[in-house]
């Protein structure tokens, strides 16, 4: 992140745009990260006051601190540092990866950090899965629980118990066990995940008018998937990708 006078940032973003490289300018009312942000240290300071932060139950990463943070020094100083200094994301992202965590779930109203942590992972030569909440003019519960789905398909775990409670929610009918392909399971067929890139899907949705809205994900990814290709979905990227994860 490169923040600074709005004039030299748009000249910037010009000149990496002319080079090729993918670059986007946030809307924001001060330069975050930067010296613009000296003197909001005693408003900040003074709106924080009375914080007592506790022990958190998970592991913190900080991106003003790479690396396990304990929570107890969240303090109203630690939140200034966090607003001025710069971003250390891809430290924290590198300190997530070798500690073992491969799932990420962006909570924001629209994602924007998906691709670096894509990208961050892509170079320690790490296989993830990033997810986001919600997405712009999507920020309803529909939006959360098909985001909470993707992540479950990743391996996330979901109390869909607690979702589905007092609402009459059923189970609905589902090709049993005995119908797949001997090759395919449940279990293995949780790998194939993405499916809007998934060469298998995409080639069949002309025919099939596939959409979110009118054609049940589970149905058609099965079925047309599963049953008729067994060999094929076996080889597919989507599948041989999570695989390696030990998530299928």
């Amino acid at each position: 992140m490169i923040s600074g006078e709005p004039d030299a940032i748009c000249a910037l973003l010009d000149e990496l745009g002319a080079q090729g490289i993918r670059a986007t300018g946030l809307a924001v009312d001060y330069a975050s990260h930067s010296a613009h942000v000296d003197g909001l240290r005693e408003r900040l300071s003074e709106a924080l006051d009375g914080l007592r932060p506790r022990p958190a139950r998970t592991r913190f990463y900080s991106t003003v601190e790479p690396g396990p943070l304990d929570t107890r020094r969240l303090t109203s100083a630690y939140w200034y540092r966090n607003l001025r200094r710069p971003v250390e994301f891809h430290s924290a992202v590198r300190a997530l990866l070798q500690d073992g965590f491969s799932r990420f779930i962006e909570v924001s109203p629209h994602p924007v950090l998906t691709y670096p942590v894509l990208e961050t992972a892509e170079w320690a030569g790490s296989s993830v899965s990033v997810v986001g909440s919600l997405r712009r003019g999507e920020g309803d519960e529909r939006r959360f629980l098909l985001s909470a789905a993707e992540a479950y398909c990743n391996g996330v775990p979901v109390a869909w118990k607690n979702v589905f409670s007092g609402r009459g929610a059923r189970h609905p009918d589902i090709i049993p066990q005995e119908e797949l392909h001997p090759s395919v399971t449940w279990q293995s067929a949780r790998s194939v995940l993405h499916w809007e890139r998934c060469p298998l899907v995409r080639g069949q949705q002309s025919r099939h008018e596939f959409s979110n809205q009118n054609w049940p994900l589970v149905r058609y990814l099965f079925r047309h998937c599963m049953l008729n290709y067994p060999t094929r979905v076996a080889e597919c990227p989507c599948r041989t990708r999570h695989r390696s994860t030990g998530m299928g």
